[in-house]
């Protein structure tokens, strides 16, 4: 979660950032206030992939930060590959 707060507080633009257990939920959002970067992340509660599922191929990032189980590593960047727009990065 610690990466996660540093990589927003450099984004230039809005950024997603998915988390499936509620107590890192809400220490994220308010690391996220603390920060001043609350307007330009959006918190997502729930199991990443059924939301990465859900993300439409047009809304497309420059980055894709993976820090997740490692079990599920090629789910994770098969997604971040169909999200990434042309020469974006994926970074684990």
């Amino acid at each position: 979660m610690y990466a996660s707060s540093l990589s927003e507080l450099s984004a230039p633009k809005k950024s997603k950032s998915f988390i499936h257990i509620l107590a890192f939920f809400k220490v994220a959002k308010e690391n996220f206030e603390a920060a001043g970067v609350n307007d330009k992340v959006e918190v997502i509660l729930g199991p990443a992939i059924a939301s990465l599922e859900n993300l439409h191929p047009e809304e497309q990032f420059d980055l894709a930060f993976i820090d997740a189980d490692k079990e599920s590593d090629l789910v994770y960047f098969t997604h971040a590959k169909r999200l990434l727009r042309s020469g974006g990065v994926i970074v684990r």
